[in-house]
C-alpha cells in the first residue's frame, strides 16, 4: 500500500511512492492516535499553524525529491558499490515521507492560510536553491546542514505553548529525532563521495541567512504558538559548522 499525500502540494510527488512498510515505527501510532482525538487548540494556534505548517511540507516534499534522485543516481552508478548508502538514504526518504503524511494530517484540520499562495512561492524558490551547488558533494553538505537547522526549528515548535504533550508537539519531536539522524547519515554520505563536511563554509552562511528570510515574515505566528523566534533564528545563524 502506498501512501499519496494530496492536500498541499508545494512540488510534484508523484513519482515516489514509498511503502508503510518503510515507514518509522513511531508514525503508525502516532496517526491512530491523532486521527482518534480532536485539535484541542485555540483558533490562533490554529492560524499560526496554518501559516508555517505549509513550509514544513515544502521542506519535506524537497527532501523527498533530493533523496530519491540521489538514491537512483547512485544505483545507476555503481548499485553494489553504494548498496549501504542506498539503504541509508532510502531511510531517510520513508521518514521524510512519514513526517509529510502526519504533517498533511494536521493542515488538513486548520484553516486556509490567508496569504498561502505566497508561503508556497517562497519556499519554493528557497528549496529549488539548493539544488543549484556545482556538485553532488556540495549539495549534501547544504542538505546536512539544512536538516541540523530543521531539527532546531522542529525542537524548538515541540517546546510551544501547545504543552509537549499535544500530539502536535509530539509530532514535531518525532520529526526533530529523525532530522538529527539524518544529519548524520548526511554527514556519512558526504565523506563516501570524496567531500569533506566544512569544505562550502560560504554556502553554508549563507544557507543560514536564506533560511532566516524565509522565516522572518512568519513571525507573529511563532509568536502566535509561543516560539521565541529570535532565539530560533539566533540558534540558526550560530550554527554553521
Amino acid at each position: 500500500m502506498n501512501q499519496t499525500p494530496s492536500v498541499f502540494k508545494c512540488f510534484n510527488m508523484s513519482n515516489i511512492p514509498v511503502s508503510t512498510s518503510q515507514l518509522p515505527t513511531w508514525y503508525l501510532d502516532w496517526q491512530s492516535e491523532f486521527d482518534a482525538s480532536s485539535l484541542n487548540m485555540t483558533n490562533i494556534e490554529q492560524q499560526a499553524l496554518a501559516s508555517l505548517i505549509p513550509l514544513l511540507l515544502c521542506g519535506e516534499q524537497s527532501a523527498q525529491l533530493v533523496f530519491s534522485n540521489e538514491i537512483e543516481r547512485l544505483n545507476n552508478h555503481n548499485k553494489e558499490k553504494y548498496s549501504q548508502a542506498v539503504l541509508a538514504l532510502s531511510t531517510i526518504e520513508a521518514e521524510e515521507n512519514a513526517h509529510e503524511l502526519a504533517l498533511q494530517s494536521v493542515l488538513m484540520r486548520l484553516p486556509k492560510a490567508d496569504n498561502l499562495s505566497k508561503i508556497k512561492r517562497r519556499a519554493q524558490l528557497f528549496y529549488a536553491s539548493l539544488g543549484k551547488a556545482e556538485t553532488v558533494i556540495e549539495h549534501f553538505i547544504l542538505i546536512r546542514q539544512l536538516d541540523s537547522y530543521v531539527a532546531i526549528i522542529m525542537s524548538h515548535m515541540a517546546r510551544s505553548q501547545l504543552g509537549r504533550q499535544h500530539l502536535v508537539s509530539q509530532l514535531f519531536n518525532h520529526i526533530k529525532n529523525d532530522e538529527a539522524g539524518h544529519v548524520s547519515i548526511a554527514r556519512r554520505h558526504i565523506i563516501s563521495l570524496g567531500g569533506e563536511v566544512n569544505q562550502s563554509s560560504k554556502l553554508i552562511r549563507s544557507l543560514s541567512s536564506r533560511l532566516c528570510q524565509l522565516l522572518s515574515p512568519q513571525e507573529s505566528s511563532f509568536i502566535n504558538l509561543g516560539v521565541d523566534i529570535e532565539h530560533l533564528l539566533e540558534k540558526i545563524e550560530k550554527n554553521n559548522e
